[in-house]
């Protein structure tokens, strides 16, 4: 999955955009940030990385961050 089709499924899905971040770390929401040459996901919360999960490349990421936003409840848009 490359960051196109993330974005597709995201419309298709109706998950609130202000839900995640694709650069780096943003505060209150799941983000996607590459570090050396691995890519992570995580939540941040006050400054904090929560939640982090880390892969060999960006498809694997963007899909691991799909299913957690379309896992959370508070995503979705009203």
């Amino acid at each position: 999955m490359d960051r196109f089709e993330f974005l597709e499924h995201i419309d298709e899905l109706n998950i609130n955009s202000s839900a995640f971040w694709l650069n780096g770390p943003s505060n209150e929401r799941y983000c996607l940030g590459e570090r050396g040459n691995k890519w992570e996901v995580f939540y941040t919360e006050r400054g904090n990385k929560n939640l982090r999960v880390e892969f060999d490349s960006e498809s694997e990421a963007l899909k691991h961050l799909l299913n957690k936003l379309k896992s959370d409840p508070s995503s979705i848009k009203s």
